[in-house]
């Protein structure tokens, strides 16, 4: 069974804790930025930076985003500034535009189409059925190559230790 590792990015039920919230986000933004070559620090990368606190906005606003919507607010962010700097001083206007090309390139490509197909990735549904009893799931990234593998791993792990 196919799974969608790319699609939403549900909010987590507890956002009381921060560390692990952090987490969750850092892990998919590092993921994605390695997938269309941004070797992005979290703490430096302008890039990193930014994708984060618009998922973190969204999450806070109670809200899911999937990656399409995610590229969307790197052009037209729904926040105007990122620490003490006005958004277009720390992330100018046309670096952002490169940057969304970047991963629009990456949703764009036939061969990343199942990257957004197949069932959600939901740990819960994944370890119990719907009537709770327990199961088990295997998630197989052989196919991938060592950047996608990465990318699938860091997610699902950082999935997992929120649903924990």
């Amino acid at each position: 069974m196919a799974l969608n590792i790319v699609g939403s990015l549900q909010v987590p039920t507890d956002l009381s804790d921060a560390e692990v919230v952090g987490d969750e986000i850092e892990g998919y933004v590092t993921g994605l930025l390695g997938l269309v070559s941004i070797d992005a620090d979290p703490l430096s990368s302008r890039e990193h930076i930014l994708l984060s606190n618009l998922i973190h906005h969204s999450w806070q606003a109670g809200k899911a985003i999937d990656l399409m919507t995610l590229v969307g607010q790197v052009t037209t962010p729904p926040i105007r500034k990122l620490g003490v700097f006005e958004l277009d001083q720390f992330f100018p206007e046309t670096d952002r535009m490169a940057l969304a090309m970047k991963l629009n390139g990456l949703l764009a490509s036939p061969s990343f189409a199942a990257w957004g197909a197949g069932a959600p990735l939901d740990v819960q549904s994944m370890m119990y059925t719907s009537d709770g009893k327990p199961r088990c799931a295997i998630i197989t990234t052989a196919h991938l190559s060592d950047t996608e593998r990465q990318f699938v791993t860091s997610l699902v792990l950082a999935k997992l230790v929120t649903w924990m």
